[in-house]
């Protein structure tokens, strides 16, 4: 009696004819996935990460693109070097300035929130960045992480909000758009106060005792 496969017309294929089809399959499959291009440099003392999917290779043309962008740390060399990475044909961005200036684009980024006066200490928490660019300015009672459009307006709206005690500094982020949070210290308890929607939109993730409000 012949099986299904003799019934169709088609021989059936041995345990090691298919094994080695399946493997010659996973092998196209690896080499049709884009490897990520990725680079660290250290300007004026800071560590500098751009990393991206989709260029062309070689990498590095347009990496050394993108860099060329960042002549200091600020906001707009983030957008500067996240549009270098987009004209060189990249699908998936991300420009990190030393963790102060973040900006990403097509896929969605886990960023930590570090202690607002020593970074080697435990995070408060973590959230999710997606299409969007961060700025992040400490001052000594307070820091302030501002998400919005462009790095360069997180990076403006940070500055002015960091000399505001909290509720003006989030009345400040909604009235101009944008979104974030304050960070500050209540005696020994560590508090996160955030603008409307910010811990839902973002998957806001405390650690254990950090407080977050509203």
């Amino acid at each position: 009696m012949r099986g299904p496969a003799a019934a169709r017309g088609r021989p059936s294929l041995s345990t090691h004819r298919r094994g080695a089809r399946l493997a010659a399959a996973l092998l196209l499959a690896a080499a049709c996935r884009d490897a990520p291009a990725r680079g660290m440099r250290t300007i004026s003392g800071v560590n500098v990460e751009i990393r991206a999917v989709g260029l062309a290779r070689p990498y590095e043309p347009a990496l050394d693109a993108a860099f060329a962008t960042v002549s200091q740390l600020d906001g707009p060399a983030a957008d500067r070097a996240l549009a270098a990475l987009r004209s060189a044909g990249a699908r998936k961005g991300l420009v990190n300035l030393g963790g102060a200036h973040v900006a990403v684009f097509g896929e969605p980024l886990v960023v930590a929130v570090p202690d607002p006066v020593d970074v080697t200490r435990p995070r408060w928490a973590s959230f999710s960045l997606q299409e969007r660019a961060l700025s992040r300015v400490a001052t000594a009672g307070q820091a302030v992480t501002v998400v919005s459009r462009s790095a360069t307006e997180a990076d403006a709206l940070a500055r002015s909000a960091a000399a505001l005690p909290p509720p003006a500094a989030l009345a400040l982020l909604a009235e101009r758009g944008a979104s974030g949070f304050v960070q500050a210290r209540e005696g020994t308890a560590r508090l996160i106060t955030t603008t409307a929607g910010f811990a839902a939109g973002h998957d806001l993730r405390p650690e254990e005792g950090v407080l977050v409000r509203p």
